[in-house]
Parts: structure tokens; sequence; C-alpha cells
């Protein structure tokens, strides 16, 4: 293992069969709920200066892709175990192309409700976050609601509170003498 890679193990499942293989993710990234993603709470910016971030990283990365709940715990305890806790951290989902419509950066559709998206208290009851709102087309995971997402102006939200990038990598399987590499986003 060179010095600019970072080593775990994880299984793939194909029909019965688990197969084991041994994971790379490139240096910065590290393995958070089985994904090669970088927490960075020392940058921030807007979602746009934080998207050039992530992807100068390198290797395909982007902003990260939490699509399901298991990879959001994941998230949300490393930044809270790290004491990461004082940033709204930027994730991969818009809606600038369409109003209400959610895609990741990938293009795959972002879901929807509990436990992705956090929920509003106020005089109308528990109004639950994206609401269709022309000038809050950028995800990020909110500091004052336990990490859940929310949706902000793409330009962040001019607060006390700073907006660092979770950015995603690439995962690298099956290194070793003749084997062709393999890349993927995991």
């Amino acid at each position: 293992m060179g010095f600019l890679e970072t080593s775990f193990f994880t299984s793939l499942v194909i029909g019965s069969l688990t197969v084991l293989a041994d994971a790379t993710c490139y240096l910065p990234f590290e393995d958070i709920g089985g994904r090669c993603l970088y927490v960075d709470p020392l940058e921030s910016g807007s979602y746009y200066e934080m998207r050039l971030f992530c992807s100068r990283l390198g290797q395909g990365s982007q902003l990260a892709i939490l699509d399901d709940a298991d990879t959001l715990k994941a998230v949300i305890d490393y930044i809270k175990i790290q004491g990461l806790d004082h940033s709204h951290y930027w994730v991969g989902a818009s809606d600038e192309e369409h109003e209400n419509i959610w895609e990741w950066a990938d293009g795959s559709s972002v879901r929807m409700g509990a436990p992705f998206w956090k929920y509003d208290c106020n005089s109308s009851g528990f109004p639950l976050r994206p609401q269709v709102d022309y000038d809050r087309n950028c995800a990020a995971l909110d500091s004052n609601y336990h990490f859940l997402m929310a949706d902000f102006p793409c330009l962040g939200d001019k607060g006390l509170v700073p907006f660092a990038p979770i950015c995603q990598g690439v995962l690298r399987a099956g290194e070793g003498e003749g084997e062709e590499e393999k890349e993927w986003f995991l």
C-alpha cells in the first residue's frame, strides 16, 4: 500500500454470494460508512466553491452523495465523534435545474422525508424540508438540526455558521500484480 492510500475491507453481495475485497481510498479520503469520504471543516464557502474544491481533490471526486440512511448515520456519527460539529456541510444535492426536483450530483433522485431531511417547528406545525423555495436550491447537513439535510441558498445563509464540504472520492479495489485496477463510486 502506498503513502497516498488508506485500506479497508468491503464486502460485495452478488446474489447469495458475498465476496470480500481489499479496497483502497485515495488520501485524503477515508472509509466512512463504506464510502470514500473527506470531511473538511477548515474549508468553507458557497456550494459552488465547495463543489469546485471537491473536484480539485482529483480521482473523480465530487460533493458527497448520501443516499441511504446508514451512510447518513455514519457521517453524522463521524462528525460528532471527531468534534467537527461547528459547521454546516454541503452535500451534492440540488434542485437548481427544476424547483422541488432534488437530484444528486450524479443525476439520481434524492430521497425525500425522514430520516434525511429536517423538520421545521413553526406556528403552522412541523413542515418537512425541503420546501418549494426558489432561493433555497442546495442541500447541506444542518448543524442546528442534528446534521439532517436542509435546503439553503447556494451561497450560504450569511450566518455565523460556516458551510464546509463533504467530498466523495473513488474506491480502488483489486490492486495486485497482474490485476486490473477497478474504480467506482461507493
